[in-house]
């Protein structure tokens, strides 16, 4: 957690001891309440995030105390478009964008090797994970050997490619290759501070409403609100029942409602999901104690002052029907009940186009 040296850090006075639950010794991290700026209980949790990062990495050359000041004050500068320096501790690839990646990196050692150094020294300077099945083709389907099938294509296709990312996986230190037939992955990138929408969701889901149903409805009302190149950020009472694989669908249709990121907060379910997924206790503990300490977790059970947003958006989850969409325009969505009315109206049109546009089901409250 604690990166930087404390003696290039200049605040390095926030350094503190982390303990868990029970009390155990879970490190040293770099405590942001402890700047003692009352503008970080109103902050945006993913501006936390950013702030967090930047703290934690000062070193007064590539991230400095200005640096932090802008995030701090990020209502104003992110309508300046200010840059701000982005230290990520992993970087996640996708094969289009990763194999280049790694052909520089082979390149930069040959080079390496041609001055007369040591090319085993070039290497990623933080984690990095790269995914190569981002492009895979489905070329066999309804077969119960289908996956065998189209994986055997792949290979047969990319052996020269594939030979080279087996090459990497062994070559280089601090980055590991997910090989193909493992699924895909998508990669949000950030630039400047933008404005951060907050996304405020209520109630509860009624029976027979899908993560589907829920996806579509939220996707819609960003896309008209207009959150392009904004983070948002999910909050409210609704997110208590919100179940993890919902939070996740929506989120990583960021790209479809145009926005850098979407963001669900850290809380009990955060946690849930990483017990199941096999972590340790001692470690979901130790993140939980992290994110605690730096007003980075959200307990629904303990009263928290609601952060500053740039907007706001509202959306009672009891509202949300069941709906179709699709197949050739998926963004035409139409509920479940005016189904029959809208299939007789486009029956007689030309293929992906409607005549009627309904009311949405969902609107701002």
């Amino acid at each position: 957690m604690a990166t930087s040296s404390s003696n290039s850090n200049p605040f390095s006075f926030a350094l503190r001891g982390l303990r868990d639950r029970e009390g155990g010794d879970c490190g040293s991290y770099y405590s942001i309440p402890d700047l003692g700026d009352q503008r970080i209980d109103k902050l945006p949790y993913t501006i936390r995030v950013l702030l967090e990062s930047a703290v934690r990495n000062c070193d007064e050359f590539q991230i400095t105390k200005e640096d932090v000041e802008k995030i701090m004050g990020w209502e104003k500068t992110s309508l300046e478009q200010v840059e701000i320096p982005f230290k990520p501790s992993r970087v996640i690839l996708q094969d289009f964008t990763g194999v280049p990646v790694l052909v520089d990196f082979a390149s930069m050692r040959d080079a390496m090797l041609e001055l007369g150094g040591n090319p085993d020294k070039i290497n990623p300077m933080v984690p990095a994970d790269l995914v190569i099945d981002h492009s895979v083709t489905a070329n066999v389907v309804r077969s119960q050997n289908a996956i065998q099938a189209n994986m055997e294509l792949e290979f047969e296709r990319n052996k020269e490619r594939f030979a080279f990312l087996k090459w990497g996986s062994s070559a280089f230190h601090n980055m590991l290759i997910i090989p193909p037939g493992s699924g895909i992955v998508h990669q949000p990138m950030s630039m400047v501070l933008p404005g951060v929408v907050g996304f405020k969701l209520h109630g509860t889901l009624r029976d027979g409403v899908t993560a589907t149903d829920l996806v579509l409805t939220v996707t819609q009302m960003l896309r008209k609100h207009g959150v392009v190149g904004k983070f948002v950020e999910f909050y409210g009472r609704g997110m208590e029942e919100l179940a993890l694989a919902d939070r996740t669908t929506i989120a990583n249709m960021a790209p479809e409602y145009g926005a850098t990121v979407g963001f669900f907060l850290v809380d009990h379910i955060t946690l849930e999901y990483l017990k199941m997924t096999g972590r340790e206790d001692e470690t979901v503990s130790t993140i939980e104690a992290y994110l605690r300490a730096n007003k980075m977790f959200v307990d629904y059970n303990e009263p928290k002052i609601e952060p500053t947003y740039s907007s706001y958006i509202e959306l009672d989850l009891g509202d949300v029907e069941p709906c179709i969409s699709g197949p050739k325009r998926p963004h035409d969505r139409v509920t479940l009940k005016d189904m029959k009315t809208d299939w007789h109206a486009c029956l007689e049109n030309k293929i992906g186009f409607k005549v009627i546009r309904y009311v949405e089901c969902v609107c701002f409250i």
